[in-house]
C-alpha cells in the first residue's frame, strides 16, 4: 500500500478531477454522470485506504510508547507500564516495578517515565500553549532570568575594551502548582483483558489535564495556578464588539509586535475571532486568513494560527494573541502520580483514579506578544 502522504495526494487529485468535471458540465448527461460516479468511487476507495493507514500508524505509536530498540530497556519499559496497568485493573502494586507515594495501600503510584512521556507528547498536541511555548523539565523551583538578554557587540581597537552588556537582571520564579482530577473507568472495562487500557487511560488523563492547563496557560491569575500569557501582555488593542472587528484591528496587533519577532510569530485565536475574520480581505482583495491543506497549519498574514476553545473571547477577555510565544515558559516539576479509588464510586460500578502533576508557566518578556481584547 502507498504511504499516507501518497494516498492523501492521490485523493486530493481525484477530488480535483471531480470538481473540474462538475464545473465543466453543470447539467450532466448519463455519460458524464457515469464518469463522475467512477471518480467518486475511486475517491471513496482512497479515503478508506487513508483511514486504514492512519489507524495502523496510531496503533504503531501506541506500541512504540513502551518499546525501544535496546532489548534490556524494552523489557524494563514493558514491565513498568504493565505494572501500572496491573495496578489499575486490580489495585495490586508491584513493589519492584512501581514507586508509591504516601506508603501502604492508600499511597499514589508514580506513573512510569515512558508512559508519562507519551502523555506529555499528547498534551503538546492538544494544549495550544504547549505547542508553542518553551517547555522545561525541572526538579525544583526554576529561576527565569529577565533582562540583559541583548548581547553587546561592536568594533574594537587593538587592545581596546570590549562593549559591556546590560548587567541588570531580574528573575521570575517558576513554581510547581498542582493540577489534578479524577477519571472514572467502569469495572467491566477494567476486567476486560482485551480492552486497550493503556491507550484509554492516557486519553482520559490528557483530556483532563489539557483542560486545566490550557485555561491556566492562557488566562491563569497565578493564584495556585500558572500565570496565563494574556495577563502579562502590554501590547493591547481593544474592539468594542465582535461585529466591528476591522482589518485595521487585525493589522494593528500584528504590527505591534517587533519585526524580528513577527517572523517567528504565531497566532492563538478564539473561535469568535476566527468567525469574525473568516471572509476578511486585505486592500488587494486577498483573504488575510488561509485554511491549512493536507494537515498543514492555517495562516493569518502568513503566520500559523491555532484555534483554542479555552480562549472564549468573552467580554473583557482576549479574542486573539500574536507574537513570539516561546517567550512563555512552562516548567514541569517531577513525576506524575495516580491513585486508585476503589470504594468511592463502587455503587455506580466505576473505579476512580486520582491523577496529578505539577507545573507552572509565566511570560518571560512582554515586548514580543500582542493581544486583541473584546471590550
Amino acid at each position: 500500500m502507498k504511504t499516507l502522504e501518497e494516498l492523501v495526494a492521490a485523493r486530493a487529485e481525484k477530488l480535483g478531477e471531480m470538481k473540474a468535471l462538475n464545473e465543466a458540465n453543470p447539467t450532466m448527461d448519463e455519460a458524464v454522470l457515469a464518469s463522475y460516479d467512477a471518480l467518486h468511487a475511486e475517491f471513496k476507495a482512497l479515503s478508506r485506504n487513508v483511514d486504514i493507514v492512519k489507524t495502523e500508524n496510531k496503533l504503531s505509536l501506541e506500541i512504540d510508547d513502551v518499546l525501544t530498540i535496546d532489548d534490556n530497556a524494552q523489557t524494563d519499559k514493558i514491565g513498568a507500564v504493565s505494572a501500572l496497568m496491573t495496578y489499575a485493573r486490580t489495585g495490586i502494586v508491584d513493589a519492584e516495578a512501581s514507586t508509591t507515594i504516601g506508603g501502604g495501600s492508600n499511597g499514589a503510584v508514580l506513573i512510569p517515565q515512558e508512559y508519562s512521556n507519551s502523555i506529555m507528547t499528547e498534551l503538546s498536541k492538544t494544549t495550544a500553549m504547549r505547542k508553542f511555548a518553551r517547555v522545561i523539565s525541572t526538579n525544583g523551583t526554576y529561576n527565569m532570568p529577565i533582562g540583559g538578554a541583548t548581547p553587546a557587540f561592536g568594533w574594537i581597537d587593538e587592545g581596546g575594551a570590549y562593549p559591556t552588556p546590560d548587567l541588570t537582571f531580574t528573575n521570575k520564579s517558576l513554581e510547581a502548582f498542582k493540577a489534578g482530577g479524577i477519571i472514572l473507568i467502569s469495572e467491566e472495562l477494567l476486567a476486560d483483558e482485551s480492552f486497550n487500557l493503556v491507550s484509554h487511560m492516557r486519553e482520559q488523563i490528557v483530556e483532563g489535564v489539557s483542560l486545566a492547563e490550557g485555561e491556566a496557560f492562557i488566562s491563569g491569575d497565578g493564584n495556585k495556578k500558572p500565570t496565563g500569557i494574556t495577563g502579562d501582555i502590554t501590547l493591547v488593542e481593544t474592539v468594542s464588539a465582535l461585529d466591528v472587528i476591522a482589518l485595521s484591528d487585525v493589522e494593528d496587533i500584528y504590527l505591534k509586535v517587533p519585526a524580528k519577532a513577527r517572523k517567528q510569530g504565531v497566532w492563538i485565536i478564539s473561535d469568535k475571532f476566527y468567525k469574525a475574520i473568516f471572509r476578511m480581505k486585505d486592500s488587494t482583495g486577498n483573504y488575510i486568513m488561509r485554511e491549512g491543506q493536507n494537515g498543514m497549519t492555517g495562516t493569518i498574514f502568513g503566520r500559523p494560527f491555532e484555534i483554542d476553545d479555552l480562549m472564549t473571547g468573552a467580554t473583557g477577555l482576549p479574542l486573539a494573541i500574536f507574537g513570539k510565544l516561546n517567550d512563555y515558559a512552562i516548567a514541569d516539576r517531577g513525576d506524575m502520580a495516580i491513585q486508585r479509588l476503589d470504594e468511592r464510586y463502587a455503587d455506580e460500578g466505576f473505579v476512580g483514579f486520582k491523577v496529578y502533576k505539577r507545573t507552572d508557566g509565566k511570560l518571560a518578556s512582554a515586548k514580543n506578544v500582542a493581544k486583541l481584547n473584546n471590550a
